[in-house]
């Protein structure tokens, strides 16, 4: 049997040359992992005071969070060069555009950006980023994507989740910000699964973080992984704010990275509204694109795929949509889309 860890192909590595802010980052990560393993007072403090227990290490602490669960046993990571920067394997090809994340941490409408994908792809970036004068760390761990069914290959779940190995080329996270502290705090969330820390790193509201929590395990026990699944079921069918539609992901477009509490939450709104703007300043095709997709009426199932209906309009009354067949979008073939394929352009709602 092939291990699922098995590298695709053998990486051409080099070592990364580290500069004084990487060889910094390696210090004060070494230092927080062991003093928060050896040290029963500095736990109680991340458990009760968050906030201050960080700022003994970083000049950037998040507020508005209660405490971590510390664990007493140091967590099963390497702490070298490799581990944290990789290697160096060459620059992004010039035709390569850089994910959306590092385009939007570029225009300034995010504090950090959080890229997941193999560990060959995730280097180039980080050397790319580096270039631009950021931070760019790779995860601790690796682990196996499990696509979500009905998703055309999305997944939002991993398993066999364990030490990252440097130079497997396994699925790792890359976290990447102009701001070091970020960066590191970033890789601690990772490291310990301390979620608000990481909401809190990448800029996520408070509010949607919380109910990422809360939503979680129903989740992945009923969708796999798919909290958008239970978002919309409280928010119930209708027309919602385009900008922060979480069905779009499905399809490679999404101007917000974590799931909202609610469609219509202000401050996810705040966060899509200031994405959009710069996308549409400095790439007006792209933004004009987007909005086109994500404003069309959506059809979600749990099993049977995910339906855009560009060009759509809902009837007045709300019980049915009429489309352009020729432009609908599916991310599988299944019943969803042989029901439209069939509806001649008109379905109606349940």
């Amino acid at each position: 049997m092939t291990s699922p860890y098995a590298r695709s192909a053998p990486l051409d590595v080099k070592p990364v040359r580290l500069g004084p802010t990487d060889l910094a980052a390696m210090e004060r990560l070494s230092r927080f992992i062991a003093q928060t393993a050896g040290d029963a007072s500095f736990r109680r403090q991340l458990a009760t005071e968050a906030g201050y227990a960080l700022g003994r290490y970083f000049a950037f602490a998040p507020s508005g969070i209660d405490g971590f669960a510390a664990p007493t046993e140091k967590p099963d990571v390497l702490l070298n060069a490799a581990q944290l920067f990789g290697f160096h394997l060459g620059m992004p090809d010039k035709t390569e555009i850089p994910p959306q994340e590092l385009r939007l941490l570029a225009y300034g409408t995010k504090p950090a950006a959080l890229l997941h994908g193999q560990e060959s792809y995730l280097m180039r970036w980080a050397e790319w980023a580096r270039k631009q004068g950021w931070t760019a760390i790779l995860s601790p761990y690796e682990w196996v994507m499990t696509a979500d069914d009905g998703k055309g290959g999305y997944a939002n779940l991993a398993t066999d989740q364990r030490r990252a190995r440097a130079g497997s080329d396994a699925q790792r996270s890359l976290i990447v910000s102009p701001d070091p502290d970020r960066a590191e705090m970033g890789w601690l969330g990772l490291t310990y699964g301390w979620d608000a820390l990481m909401g809190a790193v990448l800029g996520y509201p408070p509010c949607c973080a919380a109910s990422f929590d809360r939503r979680w395990p129903e989740a992945v026990a009923r969708h796999s992984g798919d909290v958008a699944a239970l978002m919309l079921a409280e928010a119930g069918p209708g027309a919602h704010p385009w900008r922060t539609n979480s069905l779009t992901r499905y399809f490679g477009y999404s101007l917000i990275e974590h799931f909202p509490c609610r469609p219509d939450c202000p401050a996810s709104l705040a966060i899509a509204n200031r994405a959009f703007e710069a996308l549409a300043l400095h790439e007006p095709e792209f933004a004009a694109g987007m909005q086109s997709v994500m404003s069309a009426p959506a059809l979600y199932t749990d099993r049977d795929g995910i339906a855009l209906l560009p060009g759509g309009t809902v009837e007045a009354d709300g019980t049915d949509i009429r489309f352009p067949p020729e432009r609908m979008a599916c991310t599988q073939a299944g019943a969803l889309a042989s029901a439209l394929a069939a509806s001649d352009g008109r379905i109606k709602l349940d």
